[in-house]
């Protein structure tokens, strides 16, 4: 009023709006906003991640969107705000899709994604974040991330009902975790252990159940880790 300025409070408004304006205008919109707020090196206390990495991202400047992407995410992961936690994941997994980013970094947030996603009790993507990042790990021959892959696979096959699969992801984890990486990861095989344990337990397999959950408690070295207490209380 006055001035020649509007101000468009609903959000369905502005959304009408953005999609209307043509990409070239909305990029220069998004560059003169980042830039705006940009940081300089050392100036990384009180910024606000989840804006930089937004309007970086809608700049098409997405290698540079993405660490402020994947910080938001992770603070939005620490206030349990699941869904934007998924939210900001998926724009640094798309990010990185389209930018020169090493493959340790995108199985990472193919990681933390699932992870999210599996809290959220949204399955299925989960699954999808899982497989893409064993995909990318084997493509990548890391054995390790590999191994986390399967490990993460068949605790989301096993909330699925999909008890054979995740028997099946137990075995692939532990047996990289024995053949490619000498044995050394002892937490990550007992975790697969454990999970494989209550496979066989909500099959019915009572016997080996108690068997799976002995053999996670005694390859570990630390008796009084959590993955210890996890297998002695399923034992108990």
């Amino acid at each position: 009023e006055g001035g020649g300025v509007y101000e468009f409070a609903h959000p369905k408004i502005r959304e009408v709006l953005y999609a209307g304006l043509p990409w070239e205008l909305r990029r220069e919109y998004h560059q003169a906003v980042a830039a705006t707020i940009g940081i300089s090196p050392g100036e990384e206390q009180g910024v606000d991640h989840s804006a930089l990495g937004y309007h970086l991202y809608g700049a098409e400047q997405y290698e540079e969107s993405i660490p402020y992407l994947r910080t938001a995410a992770g603070q939005a992961a620490e206030l349990y705000d699941w869904r934007s936690a998924a939210r900001l994941y998926d724009m640094a997994i798309e990010a990185c899709r389209v930018s020169a980013i090493d493959a340790d970094s995108l199985t990472a947030l193919y990681r933390e994604s699932g992870l999210t996603y599996y809290t959220l009790g949204v399955t299925e993507t989960a699954r999808e974040r899982f497989v893409s990042m064993r995909d990318l790990a084997t493509g990548a021959d890391n054995a390790e991330h590999e191994a986390g892959a399967w490990h993460h696979l068949s605790r989301t096959e096993k909330r699925l009902g999909n008890f054979a699969a995740a028997v099946g992801a137990c075995e692939r984890c532990i047996g990289i975790v024995t053949e490619r990486l000498a044995g050394a990861d002892a937490e990550l095989r007992a975790r697969s252990l454990t999970t494989w344990g209550t496979v066989d337990f909500e099959w019915g397999r009572y016997d080996q159940a108690e068997a799976r959950w002995q053999e996670a408690l005694d390859v570990l070295p630390d008796g009084e880790s959590k993955d210890a207490a996890n297998a002695r209380n399923n034992l108990a």
